[in-house]
Order: C-alpha cells, then structure tokens, then sequence
C-alpha cells in the first residue's frame, strides 16, 4: 500500500468508495433511510472536484485500486476518512490519519478536529482523540448522530 496526493482523475473511484463504504460498512450503525442519505451526499461530481481541490487529500493505493481516502478542510479539520469496505481493519485508516497529523504539524496548527460516526467513533477514541459534544445533523431532512472530536497533536 502506498500513500499519495489526490489527484483529479481519483474523483469517480473516491465517490464510489465513500458511498460503498456508507452502504457496507455504516449500515450497522444507521438505519437505511440515514445510510441512503448520507451516501446520496457523494454523488455531485462538480461539488466534489471543486472541494477536494481545496482540501489536502490523500488517498491510499495497492496496486492500481484506490483503497482509501482522507482530506484535510482549513489545516485542521480532517473532512473525510474512509477506507473501501474490503480493506477494513488493515492498518489503511490509521495510516491515513498519520499522513493527516504530519500535515497539520506542517501548518503549525496544534489541534485535529473531526466529526465522526458511530462506526467511527471507537477508531478515533482508540488514537487519542477526545469527544467534544454529541451532535444530530440534518442530511436530506433525515437526523444522523455523530459526534464532535478532536486530538492535541505534539510537534
């Protein structure tokens, strides 16, 4: 596995991967209607190619597949985790996260800030990240939980 920057030609797989990921690996912890309109978020080509080109984001490659993805909002605000759903629990995610961290000590920023779901929640309390506040956001008219998370990073 390799880690590399976002590039514009990535733009189809990452939608793919974020909306397989929401649909494979989240519907555990949220109900379908939640599931379809969190993932329906992922379809706007031109709202993703401009955020991401804006954003730090990398993604991790084996092979020629892309297996995962992480971008960085305002030096400090990890946006987007996620890692396809048939490479779960193989190190992807934190090594995306490490790749993140680096970048915000780069920016001389000291804090990492996220919001993360429930499913990943308990990978982000794992690496040191503290919940700041309990949230319901409206997505489509439909109440997702997540929570509010940051991790003082040492420089």
């Amino acid at each position: 596995m390799e880690l590399r920057r976002y590039r514009p030609d990535d733009l189809r797989e990452i939608l793919s991967l974020i909306q397989e990921t929401i649909h494979g690996v989240n519907s555990c912890d949220y109900d379908e209607q939640q599931i379809r309109a969190w993932a329906e978020g992922f379809k706007n080509l031109a709202k993703w190619q401009k955020r991401l080109a804006y954003s730090e984001t990398w993604v991790a490659v084996q092979g020629k597949q892309l297996i995962g993805i992480s971008s960085l909002l305002e030096e400090e605000l990890l946006d987007l985790l996620f890692v396809h759903k048939n490479f779960q629990h193989q190190g992807v995610a934190g090594k995306l996260l490490k790749c993140m961290e680096k970048q915000v000590i780069q920016a001389d920023r000291v804090l990492l800030k996220t919001e993360a779901s429930l499913t990943a929640k308990p990978f982000f309390t794992a690496r040191g990240f503290e919940e700041l506040e309990e949230q319901t956001k409206m997505i489509r008219g439909i109440p997702i939980k997540n929570f509010r998370m940051c991790k003082k990073l040492n420089r």
